[in-house]
């Protein structure tokens, strides 16, 4: 997204919900009800809109930590205007193109990508082998695929991406040069990218650097529908804010009894037809039947144009045309209306003020010009809400610009930005004052953030339209360009290190961690701003407070634990590589023989480590050639069955039969016992549930094929409030039987707490030796919405979680290493449990002066207990009273 204060006429269009036909060849002063409307189309058109911008949000600190964070094994795409294939910033020395795929959707040639009926896909191998005809003509692709992943190979480094080892995946999605997207190719190039980046088994965090004025700006354009129906665990978007923040292109009135106007700029007509014109929106919320008259500046006023009107009008200041639809749109519910001026009947469009007058409308109109020729500018707009779509999406970060340069290195010398200009009266870390404002439409919180906007340094594709001498870089073929969509493509690459650290990590999750560590300083306040966001991209601070991702080798599908889906991934690519590939971070996951370091192949050997991993056997050193059979059957709609078999799984048959609820049970001293399982994947989860009648001793035991493999004694007091308790075996007490059948195994036991939640926010402190914590969330209200942080005693936010519950939710959290941590829950009627495979609950101290429950939790002996050792644990907890109330379990 350049910025540029001029826009080109429409091209094409989805949007509209009306037909919008033919011309008139003559003009009059009169509202002329036609069966021929104008050729334009009104769906939105999108546009194109590093130096010392990696040192400004820390970028560079991430590339030399330990780990190192450069965007190894992580897609970063591009859906724009294309991207020159030969420029070196997109080469690797030894492996060849960084580039490993390109989707032209306006070359017909072929063949299109699977799935697809048009267009034109290079694969990894054409672009390898030099097999690409495609171009990026306008060059703007290539800029922002240079910032978001360029290694700087021509600049020896100097201006590098923020993601310099990560893979380019590309859609062009442009139809001229001057960088023209329709909006269904848009829709095409994304569901590409997503659709790829699936195939090949990796994340992806993709730079929409594009912008219209044209829709709702509430998240409910077709494109961001699209984008909410895609974007998931490592599906990341990125948009810019947009360069029209003080254009004036935006305004509010009342539907009822208000008024729109809008200036035109005296300019001179450009001789021809279909060469001048504005396009107006107005959007109405609520109810009514809203109806706009229109005033042009030479006098003419047309008749009011309610619901169901489609008219073309010839004037001495041009032809108008109005669509106004009957009923509401389906994409958000509004009404839309449309206004375009243009030259179709010879008459260019009249300089000086239009006016728009509303009525017969329940509640507020909001206007913007989402196409001009010329210059035109709401006078009396506040600049508000002029942030560009599809950044108005809930899922999509958005990004706002900031200025960051006075001056910039040219093969001629400094260039600066003249003192007259918006730039150079502008001060260094201010808001570009071009960048869109927020809020959405709707009311919502964007833009989330702000980076770097001016004249940062950028790969110059051989197709790219020329530059003068004051934007020409001495190093190599690099120019200096500002735009919003320089800042999305930043914090693109940075969303692409924040995957590598955890793959999965979820949009909103994504969100809420650059808002959370945006910084602030005399421009950007900390809270938020609708210029700045929360604040400014600080990657570092990001991309270390991402909890790490879940699983390590043999865990396919990065889920954090090895079960019957990675060995069904893994069963599938043995048997069909081809049919079934594994790509990235997958592939190098799989290859787990003989040790985790693998072998460099991925074959039998892997697969049968595999199987003995998921059921807990040590490794053998013999290598069996009989196959695996894996099953999976659903016996009930809450019970499931997974059977391994084979000679090459050492343990022989392994069975696991559970639940996937919990189950209450009356308990009394005398009872006949049974106990609800909960298969937690690989694990066997032995749940009880207490209850207001509280028992007096109860037994549990573990049992798996007829054995007892675990024990626990629970003395419970009478007034219990409700606390529930639960043993986790990861595996099962060794003897006789089970070792010649399983082979040496060792017991790791987990006892997990309930603690009530009431009120609106409690905070539990928390002492961890173990580096991995599951909060679970039962019996929450349907439909209630809760916040959760874990923060370290620096009060940075390691986690956060921002979604409506659902029961029996597990919500993993990756704490890194060994410390204090905080948990704080913002929730109705809900119940928290803090657990960790290798660590067992404490303490557990209320005070009775409503101060924040202090829990403990400590992994003796790493989580393993010693055949025939016995394992005592103290609960001490206080009543509201303050009376002691003890809990033993014995092991």
């Amino acid at each position: 997204m350049l910025k540029d204060t001029k826009l080109v006429p429409p091209t094409l269009g989805l949007l509209l919900l009306v037909s919008l036909l033919a011309t008139h060849a003559h003009h009059s002063n009169r509202d002329t009800a036609s069966s021929s409307t104008p050729a334009y189309q009104h769906d939105p058109v999108y546009r194109p809109a590093l130096d010392e911008a990696r040192s400004e949000t820390s970028i560079d600190p991430l590339w030399l930590g330990t780990p190192s964070f450069d965007g190894q094994g992580i897609l970063v795409g591009i859906v724009d205007t294309g991207i020159d294939v030969n420029h070196p910033d997109f080469t690797d020395p030894e492996t060849g193109s960084r580039i490993v795929g390109v989707f032209d959707r306006g070359d017909p040639t072929g063949p299109p990508p699977p799935g697809f009926v048009t267009g034109t896909y290079y694969t990894e191998q054409n672009i390898q082998d030099g097999l690409v005809s495609q171009t990026d003509e306008n060059g703007h692709g290539s800029i922002l695929a240079a910032i978001a992943a360029g290694n700087g190979a021509s600049s020896k480094g100097l201006y590098q991406g923020a993601a310099p080892a990560s893979q380019i995946l590309v859609a062009k999605v442009s139809q001229d040069a001057e960088g023209s997207m329709p909006e269904a190719w848009v829709v095409d190039g994304v569901r590409f990218l997503v659709e790829e980046a699936e195939r090949r088994g990796q994340p992806i965090a993709i730079c929409l650097g594009f912008q219209s004025q044209m829709g709702p700006h509430d998240g409910g354009t077709s494109l961001e529908q699209v984008i909410e129906d895609l974007t998931g665990p490592g599906v990341i978007f990125c948009a810019p804010a947009g360069n029209q923040g003080n254009a004036s292109v935006s305004d509010q009135a009342s539907a009822s009894t208000g008024d729109f106007t809008l200036s035109v700029q005296s300019y001179t007509p450009t001789p021809g037809t279909g060469q001048d014109f504005f396009a107006v929106g107005i959007w109405v919320k609520e109810t009514g039947s809203p109806s706009v008259r229109i005033r042009s500046p030479f006098g003419f006023v047309s008749s009011t144009f309610g619901p169901g009107s489609q008219t073309t009008t010839e004037t001495v200041d041009g032809r108008l045309f109005v669509a106004n639809p009957a009923g509401t749109n389906p994409l958000n519910g509004d009404q839309l209306i449309l206004i375009q001026v243009d030259d179709e009947a010879g008459d260019a469009p009249g300089s000086g003020n239009w006016t728009f007058e509303m009525s017969g409308g329940s509640g507020s109109a909001s206007a913007w010009v989402y196409d001009a020729s010329m210059f035109v500018a709401f006078p009396e707009s506040d600049h508000s809400v002029s942030i560009a779509q599809p950044a108005t999406s809930p899922s999509v970060v958005a990004v706002a610009g900031y200025k960051t340069r006075n001056d910039w290195p040219t093969k001629t010398g400094t260039t600066t930005y003249p003192p007259l200009s918006d730039l150079g009266q502008t001060d260094l870390g201010d808001l570009a004052p071009f960048s869109g404002r927020g809020p959405t439409a709707d009311g919502r919180v964007k833009p989330d953030l702000a980076a770097p906007a001016t004249m940062i340094g950028v790969a110059s594709g051989d197709a790219m339209n020329p530059f003068g001498v004051d934007r020409q870089l001495p190093s190599g073929s690099y120019v200096a360009y500002e735009g919003t969509s320089l800042s999305a493509a930043l914090v693109t690459g940075t969303l692409a290190l924040m995957l590598q650290k955890n793959p999965l990590l979820q949009p909103q999750e994504a969100i809420a961690i650059l808002r959370s560590t945006a910084r602030a300083d005399s421009f950007a306040n900390h809270g938020f701003s609708p210029t700045f966001g929360e604040g400014k991209l600080d990657a570092l601070a990001a991309v270390t407070r991402v909890p790490f991702g879940l699983g390590g080798p043999g865990d396919l599908n990065f889920d954090g634990s090895l079960t019957v889906s990675d060995l069904t991934q893994m069963v599938n690519f043995v048997v069909d590589p081809e049919g079934h590939p594994l790509f990235g971070d997958a592939r190098l996951r799989a290859d787990i023989y003989p040790a985790e370091s693998g072998d460099g192949f991925v074959n039998a050997s892997d697969l049968a480590r595999l199987a003995n991993l998921i059921s807990n056997v040590p490794d053998t050193p013999e290598t069996l050639s009989e196959s695996v059979a894996v099953s999976l059957r659903q016996n009930s709609p809450f019970e499931f069955e997974c059977q391994f078999s084979g000679a090459a799984v050492r343990s022989g048959q392994f069975e696991l039969l559970g639940s996937s609820q919990w189950k209450d049970v009356v308990v009394t001293s005398d009872s006949d016992i049974s106990f609800e399982t909960r298969v937690l994947e690989d694990r066997l989860r032995v749940v009880w549930v207490s209850i207001p009648e509280a028992p007096n001793v109860v037994q549990f035991k573990v049992q798996a094929q007829g054995q007892e493999h675990a024990r626990m004694t629970n003395p419970w007091l009478a007034d219990n409030q409700g606390h529930r308790l639960s043993i986790l075996a990861d595996t099962f007490e060794p003897n006789d039987t089970l070792e010649e059948a399983y082979g040496p195994l060792q017991s790791a036991v987990t006892v997990e707490s309930f603690i009530s939640v009431e009120g609106d926010k409690d905070y539990y402190y928390l002492d961890a030796q173990a580096t991995f914590l599951t909060i679970t969330l039962t019996q929450i209200p349907e439909g209630a919405d809760y916040d959760i942080f874990v923060v370290d005693d620096q009060n940075n936010i390691l986690f956060f979680s921002d979604r409506p519950s659902t029961l029996d939710e597990d919500i993993d959290v990756a704490l890194g290493t060994e410390g204090r941590y905080w948990i704080r829950v913002e929730a109705v009627a809900s119940e928290i449990l803090f657990s960790d495979t290798d660590a067992y609950l404490l303490t557990a101290t209320f005070d009775p002066a409503n101060q924040p429950p202090k829990v403990t939790l400590l992994a003796p002996n790493q989580g393993t207990f010693p055949e025939g050792s016995q394992t005592e644990v103290l609960w001490t907890a206080s009543d509201p009273e303050g009376d002691p109330l003890n809990y033993t379990v014995e092991f």
